[in-house]
């Protein structure tokens, strides 16, 4: 028995567990006894026998032949753009008709990726956790987070009532979920159904996040995105499940899609791929093109790198918590569909997606145009005209003016 923990605490890592290395074994042993019934345990019964069928690992990415090349990630880039700022409008739509910009709240907001992508897009985040967040404050401003238990539906209605926001953003700690913890080491709490009780009885647009691991304990209405559907150098897998109606747009899926199967850790691989076994595999498959961002320092590549490959600042956050952090064009794409749920629930505004404004550009733009000269003014001197994203220093300003404000 301490034979066997030696082996499973000192060597699992890097050789694989010695269950692996015992089912080949007997992969082996069958295969020789179908070879030479009678030649095993007979000494010399084995010579010239050929070597029995071993099953042979396939990657995807082919030993690097089907990787996909840095032109195939800014075209996504590009379309993913074209979605974000379509959803943007109905950001616009509601800062006019409602007279200020949306507010957000982030219960679990720790260095605050997705509080940035709400930024991002023209909203006002609030973030709140169990312990304080330098990080957040420094970027938000010294009035734009609270230390509070979101787990404790009191406390969590009586923030909602200082804040009063349009949409909340809630990231519950994925550790438990993770499905890296192989070991089922982590004591993280598994708070999705908790939090999705507290969320409901808010009666607010919510949107719960969490890892590829938490499928099971999230609604089969989650939609699932990936780094590739917005050409990000990170694979960063993340459930959506949302109280209003969420798309991902076929525009971007079916190339994100396309676009993954040309993606590879290749070298950067933290933890080896497994062979049909269940042993580590020795050998680097490619080069790779995209980065884990993942442990608490970054192994073979940069800080700065990781944070590009995210999309985030690299000023914003320290590698531990950007290796716990979501993409902010994440969290663009979310905030800016429950704005539209938001326009259609409290003022009646059609919902066009971006596949659908695709099938009738002109007949669309001039609908959110309507909606932007005074909430259907018949005069188009009634109101301003349809602005894009807003991403420039006035954001900042917004978001400080309103820090001040509670």
């Amino acid at each position: 028995m301490a034979g066997w923990s030696q082996w499973t605490r000192r060597r699992s890592r890097h050789t694989g567990h010695a269950k692996a290395h015992a089912r080949f074994l007997q992969h082996l042993f069958r295969g020789y006894c179908r070879l030479r019934p009678s030649g095993w345990g007979r000494r010399g019964g084995l010579s010239g026998a050929p070597m029995p069928y071993r099953p042979v690992t396939t990657f995807r990415c082919r030993g690097g032949m089907c990787l996909a090349p840095p032109q195939s990630f800014e075209a996504m880039r590009r379309k993913s753009s074209e979605v974000i700022t379509w959803y943007n409008s109905y950001v616009d739509v509601y800062r006019r008709l409602s007279g200020s910009a949306p507010r957000t709240y982030h219960p679990f907001s720790a260095a605050g990726a997705d509080a940035e992508g709400v930024a991002r897009s023209g909203g006002v985040p609030h973030g709140a956790d169990l312990s304080d967040q330098p990080h957040f404050r420094h970027w938000f401003g010294e009035g734009s987070f609270e230390v509070r238990d979101a787990t404790v539906l009191s406390d969590l209605l009586r923030a909602l009532e200082l804040w009063n926001p349009m949409f909340i953003s809630a990231s519950a700690p994925c550790q438990g979920y993770s499905t890296a913890d192989v070991q089922n080491l982590s004591d993280a709490p598994r708070l999705i159904a908790l939090m999705r009780d507290h969320l409901r009885a808010t009666g607010r647009l919510f949107a719960l996040e969490n890892v590829k691991g938490a499928a099971h304990d999230l609604a089969s209405s989650a939609q699932l995105l990936y780094g590739s559907f917005f050409g990000l150098a990170v694979d960063r897998p993340r459930f959506f499940e949302t109280s209003f109606d969420f798309v991902i747009d076929e525009y971007i899926r079916a190339d994100g899609l396309a676009l993954r199967k040309g993606t590879c850790l290749g070298t950067l691989r933290r933890w080896r791929r497994l062979d049909p076994f269940g042993r580590p595999e020795l050998a680097d498959c490619c080069v790779g093109n995209i980065l884990p961002v993942q442990g608490k320092a970054p192994v073979g590549c940069t800080h700065e790198e990781s944070a590009a490959a995210m999309g985030i600042d690299p000023a914003h956050m320290p590698y531990e918590r950007l290796a716990q952090a979501i993409p902010p064009v994440y969290e663009q794409l979310v905030f800016a569909q429950a704005c539209m749920a938001a326009c259609a629930r409290d003022f009646g505004v059609p919902t066009i997606t971006f596949d659908e404004m695709m099938l009738d550009p002109e007949s669309a733009h001039r609908t959110l145009e309507f909606w932007m000269r005074g909430a259907g003014g018949p005069s188009p001197d009634t109101g301003v005209e349809l602005l894009g994203a807003h991403r420039d220093a006035s954001v900042r300003e917004t978001l400080s003016d309103a820090a001040a404000d509670i």
